[in-house]
Parts: structure tokens; C-alpha cells; sequence
């Protein structure tokens, strides 16, 4: 119901941007007289396609590009499993403002001559070409959002594979670091290939360390045999202890 919410959002903001668009570059002439004369509306400044031409909207559509390839790459360097939908979500208003506006705005005033010559009328026009615009703006959104999330989402270099031991039953260590500054698949794979026979009372764990590599950020613990730890960390350690105790009773016996 949310999501649902926010595509209709997102279509009645498309629709008003269009209203904006169409206001602001239309060269039509009747398109002109009805938002002039009928609504009594001025436009706040004037582009002359003629003097000024396409260059300057191409080159700052380009612009919007780099400069969201630019923060995309700011934010992914901040990104981590716990806070990457946050910064998705972010990112994606960004992407919003400053690049589905810029391009699908090229796209509408390059297709201007063509919407001028459809015999319809005006208010008609109008509103189609505002609908119309809030769709290519909304296809452009989801396919550069899709795009630049898995820039977002591309695995950090910032996981550690480590070997834990149990003191206790509440108290564990770590201890050797088998692989560091990895992806999460690759700690994973190396702990899958790791030949080293691990004694009862350890385990492995893959820690991923915040964007300056001071602070744990998120972490997954993995029996040996790469099943995943489910429980807390104080009944794993009572649990491997027992598991412990129960094979020395067993070879004295």
C-alpha cells in the first residue's frame, strides 16, 4: 500500500514537473497565449532556442550526469549492509532532482516541434504532454535509479574472515585473521575452501568494518561446515563448551 502511495506520488509530481516544463520551453504558440492570456500566467524568464540553441541544455544535462556519478561514488564510500536502503533512498531523491529532471526536460523540449504540429486542442495538449512527461520521467528515475544502485550496492573491500575461540560460556576471542580487506563473497569463499580442521570450541566469523576500517559495522558467524549461526554469541559459547565436555566424557569413556 506504501510503495503504491508513493508511485502515485511520484506520477502527480512527474505531472506538475511537466506542467512546469511545458510552461517554461514550449515554443508553441497557442501553448504560450494559454498560459498567458487564459491563466494569466508570465513566464519568469525567456530561452531563446534560436540565439542560445540545444548546446547549453545538453551540456548541462551532461553535468547532472557527472555530477550524480560523482555523489553516487561520495555515497558509496559511506555505504554499508545496515544503512545501504537509507542511502539508496537518498541517493535516489538526488537522482530525482538532478537527473530525471534535467534529461526528461532535453527529451520534451527536442520532441516540441513534433507535439507542435499534433492538431488537437491546446488544453489537450497540454495535459497529455504533462502525463506523457510524468511517465518518461518516472521510466528514466526507476531505470537510472536501478543503475546506480548496483554502483551503491557493488560488494566494499572492507570484510574481514576470522577464527574465534570460546573462553567461556559467555566469552569468546578472536583470533586468526585468515583473509582482510575482502568482499563479504570473497571471506565466504575463502572460509568454504579453508582446509584448516577448527576444534570444537571454534568457529568462523566475517566481520565488515565501517567506510575508514575503525569500527565494526556488521558481522555473520558460520559453523565450520558454512551453516549459519543463528543464536547469540552467549548460547554459541555454551553450546560449543557442552559440545566440548560431552566428547572428553566420551574418549575417556
Amino acid at each position: 500500500m506504501k510503495k503504491r502511495a508513493e508511485e502515485v506520488l511520484k506520477l502527480l509530481l512527474g505531472i506538475v514537473l511537466g506542467l512546469l516544463v511545458i510552461f517554461q520551453f514550449s515554443e508553441d504558440r497557442d501553448v504560450r497565449s494559454f498560459f498567458e492570456f487564459d491563466l494569466g500566467i508570465q513566464r519568469t524568464w525567456q530561452w531563446d532556442f534560436a540565439g542560445n540553441g540545444y548546446i547549453p541544455l545538453l551540456i548541462y544535462v551532461l553535468c547532472s550526469m557527472v555530477g550524480v556519478l560523482i555523489i553516487t561514488y561520495i555515497i558509496r564510500n559511506f555505504t554499508n549492509t545496515r544503512n545501504i536502503k537509507k542511502m539508496a533512498g537518498f541517493l535516489n531523491v538526488f537522482i530525482q532532482i538532478f537527473l530525471g529532471v534535467p534529461v526528461t526536460t532535453m527529451l520534451y523540449v527536442l520532441a516540441d516541434p513534433w507535439i507542435q504540429k499534433i492538431n488537437l486542442d491546446v488544453l489537450f495538449r497540454v495535459c497529455i504532454g504533462a502525463i506523457i512527461y510524468s511517465v518518461v520521467f518516472e521510466m528514466l528515475c526507476l531505470f537510472f535509479e536501478k543503475a546506480f544502485y548496483e554502483k551503491l550496492q557493488k560488494g566494499h573491500k572492507r570484510c574481514k574472515l576470522i577464527v574465534c575461540t570460546v573462553l567461556s560460556d559467555d566469552n569468546y576471542e578472536e583470533g586468526t585473521v585468515i583473509v582482510d580487506r575482502m568482499t563479504y563473497e570473497d571471506c565466504y569463499s575463502a572460509m568454504k575452501n579453508n582446509q584448516e580442521q577448527l576444534t570444537i570450541r571454534q568457529f568462523f566469523k566475517i566481520v565488515e568494518m565501517n567506510w575508514n576500517g575503525k569500527k565494526e559495522v556488521d558481522s555473520w558467524r558460520y559453523y565450520q561446515n558454512g551453516d549459519f549461526i543463528r543464536i547469540t554469541d552467549q548460547e554459541l559459547c555454551k553450546k560449543l563448551m557442552v559440545s566440548e565436555y560431552s566428547s572428553q566424557v566420551q574418549w575417556q569413556g
